[in-house]
């Protein structure tokens, strides 16, 4: 009887870490798309993939495409810098948000430096989009326009906080 029991209890914690290590696969991939989708790219090789449509759709010139090429890596370079001290941001909200009971100044702390580093990293993209548009003809820049706007629409970081209550008679 004992044995028996040992053997389905063996049987149904083997089924759920199968079940628990396919969902955590089908997961990440799942992120990996939707984050591709958004306009994230998700790796130095999607990366190069949208340059090369990027050169294919502006027409870009040899020189264009060297200044494109060099702005674009120092563009990366810092925006992914920015990203990793964002996500490192969240984990410390996240520690302290379970370490407190109440809001505390730790956490209002993080929340700002995290604020500062949002309105930084939006800078840094203005910053660069003019960089690049000063590199374009006219026409260039127009489809350069297009291609960007359409990206920048798609993009919905923080979606779920559109179904967020407004004011406060919404809360009730």
């Amino acid at each position: 009887m004992k044995k028996k029991i040992t053997v389905y209890l063996i049987a149904v914690i083997t089924i759920v870490n199968i079940s628990s290590l396919v969902t955590i696969v089908y997961l990440k991939l799942k992120q990996e798309k939707v984050r591709s989708f958004q306009g994230f790219p998700v790796n130095e090789e999607m990366r190069a993939k949208r340059f090369q449509q990027m050169k294919e759709e502006l027409k870009l010139t040899p020189e264009q495409i060297e200044e494109f090429e060099s702005i674009r890596i120092e563009f990366h370079s810092r925006l992914d810098s920015l990203d990793n001290e964002a996500q490192k941001i969240r984990q410390r909200m996240i520690k302290e948000i379970w370490k407190n009971e109440n809001e505390s100044k730790e956490i209002d702390q993080l929340l700002s430096r995290f604020g500062d580093l949002q309105n930084e990293t939006q800078r840094w993209v203005v910053k660069h989009l003019i960089k690049f548009k000063k590199i374009l003809t006219a026409e260039q820049a127009e489809k350069f326009y297009s291609i960007v706007s359409e990206r920048f629409i798609g993009m919905r970081q923080n979606s779920g906080l559109r179904n967020f209550p407004i004011n406060q008679e919404d809360i009730k």
